[in-house]
């Protein structure tokens, strides 16, 4: 019976110790598992997230090839164009020396031991061949990208969502004295004209409306604004000009997207959308992340 009884409890001693171990083993793998998701957010944070707090965005728009505002369903952009490229290098070459410190390996293991790998578009000074820049907010998929400096673009890349998901958009492009125009011509909805319509709630087709700002520009003379409801599935645009020719045009598409296409002296150009649905995320959309602890096999990316 006494040998029984030393034997029982050997076995729930045995069983307890083990479950003791296994108790451990899940707060460690549970600790872990917070610790990547603290290090993903953290990360995430501070390469690719465009945050709404002004304090933040402050420190942003120091880096950025652009200014900008977020609302709960509202975006705008301020940017030169034809964009400066030592700018964007700039801010690429940034990303890369973050990402070589956040790969670092001493790093990782001197402060957390959890593994980073990211990757994303490399300068032409870091040796790579990179030059434009694209950014995404969500859930919309709504891309604004800043391709070969001389134009910008945006537009939806997910099936859910299309250009009827911006209620309004505002373009403001604003003259220096290095610039000549003189002439404007249009086409909305196949109509060879120039708006000057306002805007409709009650209609479901987006809205636009171009300002032009030429009091800096003494050798310019255009109409203030072209504006009014179109249909993206027909071609509409706006051109300004010189008259003569002796000028690069600024031209403006709006077919299933938006695309400013310019190449004489730097203008500044702004774009204002509102949309139809709240954005939950405004991110760099050129970087995939992932961070990762090795030991319990727990990994979170971003691609």
């Amino acid at each position: 019976m006494a040998l029984l009884l030393l034997s029982a409890l050997f076995n729930i001693y045995e069983t307890a110790l083990r479950g003791q171990v296994m108790s451990d083993e899940g707060l460690q793998e549970a600790a872990a598992m917070a610790k990547v998701a603290d290090k993903f957010a953290n990360v995430k944070s501070n390469t690719i997230m465009l945050t709404a707090n002004s304090a933040e965005r402050a420190v942003d728009v120091r880096i950025l090839p652009f200014d900008y505002n977020l609302g709960n369903n509202t975006v705008s952009f301020s940017t030169e164009i034809p964009a400066r490229q030592e700018v964007i290098d700039d801010f690429l070459g940034g990303l890369n020396s973050l990402r070589i410190f956040l790969e670092d390996t001493n790093y990782s293991n001197e402060f957390d031991s959890i593994h980073t790998d990211i990757n994303t578009l490399t300068p032409v000074d870091w040796g790579g061949t990179d030059r434009n820049v694209s950014f995404i907010a969500l859930p919309q998929c709504m891309k604004f990208s800043i391709l070969d400096q001389n134009t910008i673009t945006l537009k939806f890349v997910c099936a859910d969502y299309n250009y009827l998901s911006i209620t309004r958009q505002d373009i403001n492009i604003s003259f220096t004295p290095a610039n000549s125009f003189d002439a404007i011509s249009c086409s909305f909805n196949s109509s060879p004209s120039c708006p000057d319509n306002d805007f409709n709630a009650q209609s479901p087709l987006p809205y636009m409306e171009i300002a032009l700002g030429s009091s800096a520009c003494p050798s310019c003379s255009l109409p203030q604004r072209a504006r009014g409801h179109f249909d993206p599935a027909y071609e509409s645009y706006v051109r300004i000009r010189c008259s003569d020719g002796n000028c690069s045009p600024v031209d403006v598409n709006l077919n299933e997207g938006i695309a400013i296409n310019y190449g004489g002296p730097r203008i500044r150009l702004g774009l204002g959308l509102q949309l139809d649905s709240d954005i939950m995320e405004l991110l760099f959309s050129d970087l995939n992340l992932a961070v990762s602890d090795i030991y319990f096999g727990i990994r979170r990316w971003r691609d």
